[in-house]
């Protein structure tokens, strides 16, 4: 596994890399701000629930190889 150079010289972790770029901090719970993070990325609204709409929105995702 290959992991970029962050710039302390360090290797950066996945969820690291995941917190840079949806804005979520890497704490183990899938809360509110996850789930706003996700459907953000999967483009349906953005409501902090997890439901249909949202399992629809990362299905189409992951089928068109997307995601």
């Amino acid at each position: 596994m290959h992991f970029a150079q962050s710039s302390r010289d360090e290797v950066e972790t996945p969820s690291e890399r995941c917190s840079a770029t949806s804005g979520v901090a890497p704490t183990g719970d899938i809360g509110p701000d996850t789930i706003k993070a996700l459907q953000r990325h999967v483009s349906v609204s953005q409501s902090g629930v997890w439901g249909k709409e949202t399992t629809r929105g990362m299905q189409r995702r992951l089928n068109a190889n997307t995601f």
